[in-house]
């Protein structure tokens, strides 16, 4: 059994919002919380400047009306069923979530460790693209772990990340997407990216075990927009689905999906889905590697969770980096 500590804040919190839309009086909230009632009304303070829409009725309580969609730890592990996510840290804004989740790595954060922002100065994506993220709109985040595994499973921690999102968002909205190698997922319906995934791992140079992996996870949640240079190319799960989400639901969703399916990665068991997920096999693309670009088209995806492609007039190639775009 895994015991969560929360502060009173966060556990005045959690009752308001397992009571949304009902009055709480102080006398519970204080008794719940074993401080008095003058107390709990500061700590209602506090919650109010955060954003949170709590309204108090004389001699009577609180009520957390509506859904505020704010990020909060006591929404979120409290409905958590794997190991993952038990620790959580959540800022309105960061540079980026990785960069500070690899920094705290490097100083022994342990497996679960989870960083949240309400939107990123520096967002980063695959080979070095900048990832647009908006203030109360999307879900920036970053998991470290420590797997037992070695340097060449990194591809199928970055393969079990991908499919566990995917899992997260059929399950909360009922949307059904693909994946496009290596981890962007993307709206079946319109052939849009709704998410881009980031690992990062650190290898001890003298076992090549894996000392710690990063999982960056970038989901457009509720944006209503995009900029002119990402509308072709970008969406989210309201522009897709006309609805709504509640980000605590669907990051909890997400944890819980990737602590499956990384249990998995020994036995590889999601490489299946993940090929049946591909946006890409049969697909003619265009490959940039390192500093080569060129047209292939996609065979599969091997055990390794590598992209074989077969390159016009040359050989079989297996890539384990780079990025592919599909030629329309």
């Amino acid at each position: 059994m895994v015991t969560v500590h929360m502060n009173p804040r966060d556990e005045i919190l959690r009752i308001l919002l397992s009571h949304r839309g009902e009055i709480v009086t102080g006398n519970d909230l204080g008794a719940a919380l074993g401080i008095s009632r003058s107390a709990v009304w500061r700590h209602i303070k506090v919650l109010r400047a955060e954003g949170y829409r709590i309204y108090s009725r004389t001699n009577n309580g609180y009520c957390l009306e509506g859904n505020a969609d704010r990020l909060s730890a006591a929404d979120i592990i409290p409905k958590l069923k794997g190991g993952l996510g038990r620790d959580i840290d959540i800022y309105k804004t960061i540079d980026s979530t990785n960069t500070f989740a690899k920094s705290l790595a490097v100083l022994g954060a342990k497996h679960g460790k989870t960083i949240i922002s309400d939107t990123q100065e520096i967002g980063r994506g695959q080979t070095g693209r900048d990832f647009f993220s908006p203030a109360g709109s999307g879900i920036y985040m970053s998991v470290i772990i420590r797997p037992n595994f070695l340097a060449e499973d990194t591809m199928l921690i970055t393969t079990a990340a991908a499919v566990a999102v995917t899992d997260a968002i059929s399950e909360v909205c009922g949307l059904n997407t693909g994946i496009k190698w290596v981890n962007d997922i993307y709206s079946n319906t319109s052939m849009r990216k709704l998410c881009g995934i980031l690992a990062e791992a650190s290898v001890g140079m003298e076992t090549s075990q894996l000392e710690y992996v990063v999982i960056g996870i970038g989901i457009n949640v509720n944006n209503t927009s995009f900029p002119a240079e990402l509308k072709r190319t970008a969406t989210s799960l309201y522009l897709e689905t006309g609805h709504f989400f509640d980000r605590n639901t669907l990051i909890v969703k997400v944890l819980d999906a990737l602590d499956n399916r990384i249990s998995q990665i020994p036995s590889a068991a999601f490489l299946e889905e993940y090929r049946n997920l591909s946006i890409l096999i049969g697909k003619d693309v265009n490959v940039t590697h390192g500093n080569r670009n060129f047209t292939a088209k996609v065979l599969e995806i091997d055990s390794r969770g590598r992209l074989v492609v077969k390159p016009d007039n040359a050989p079989v190639s297996v890539l384990s980096s780079g990025s592919v775009a599909l030629i329309s």
